[in-house]
Order: C-alpha cells, then structure tokens, then sequence
C-alpha cells in the first residue's frame, strides 16, 4: 500500500526542513516556492500545480499548523513567537465601527434636513402667503363670519 502524503503535510515538511536547515536565519517562505516544492515532492505537472494551487492555498490558510505573513510568505505557528503570530482582535473592527457610526450620523442628519425642509413653514405662515397672493382672500373670510 502507498503512503501517500498530503499537500499540506508536504508543506508542513519542508517548511520545518527549512527552520531547521537555516535556524536563526530562516525567512518566511513565500507561497509560490512552497507550492513549487509541494508539486517538486508529489511529481504534478505543471498543469496539475495550476489546478491545485487554490485548494492548496486554502488549505493552509484553514491549517492551524501554518500563519501567513506579510506578502503572502508562510511560517509554522510552533516555531514562532506568539506576539509574531498572534492578531490582536480588540481593536480589528473599531475603524469600521466608526466609519459605520459615522455614516449612520450622516445619513440621519441629511433625513433630518429633508424632513425640515417640508415642516419648517408653520400652517399661519401658509396662509399668510396666501393672503399675500390673494388679498381678498382676508374679505372672503370675514363675509362668512
């Protein structure tokens, strides 16, 4: 029966490999070099690493083994410093946070204007501008009485 190993598992080789070959040395390694040695190690072709380079990068990002660095480089979790891998989450939304507040602030002060617009005449006002268009409309007013 053949062992057959995964991409991952693959990954996760020859990034050890490297930590332990390069120690203090060691540079995270960029996603198209690991997915060369991956489809080096399994024989794919080059066809074949085409299809698999997105599962591939997705199962990485999904591995709890593996953290991406800056400019889509990897490194395994076990051999760096949680401050170098950890995300601090308290403060991941609160520029959206604010940005929404902000918008929401935005848009009620602009309902806020339109409906102004419509209520800002009293009903006196109204018919005093009536008045003014129709003077006689005062006469009429005090027939009726």
């Amino acid at each position: 029966m053949v062992n057959k190993v995964s991409f991952v598992d693959q990954a996760y080789e020859i990034l050890l490999s490297r930590y332990t070959s390069l120690k203090d040395k060691f540079t995270p390694m960029p996603f198209n070099e690991l997915l060369d040695g991956v489809a080096n190690k399994s024989k794919s072709t080059d066809e074949e690493k085409k299809e698999m380079a997105s599962r591939f990068y997705t199962a990485l990002t999904v591995d709890g083994r593996f953290v991406i660095k800056e400019n889509n480089t990897w490194v395994l979790k076990e051999k760096e410093l949680y401050e170098n891998v950890h995300i601090d989450m308290n403060g991941a939304y609160s520029d959206v946070e604010n940005e929404e507040k902000e918008l929401l602030e935005d848009y009620q002060n602009d309902e806020e204007d339109d409906n102004k617009s419509f209520t800002d005449e009293s009903d006196d006002d109204k018919y005093e501008d009536d008045n003014i268009i129709n003077p006689n409309l005062d006469d009429e007013n005090e027939d009726d009485e």
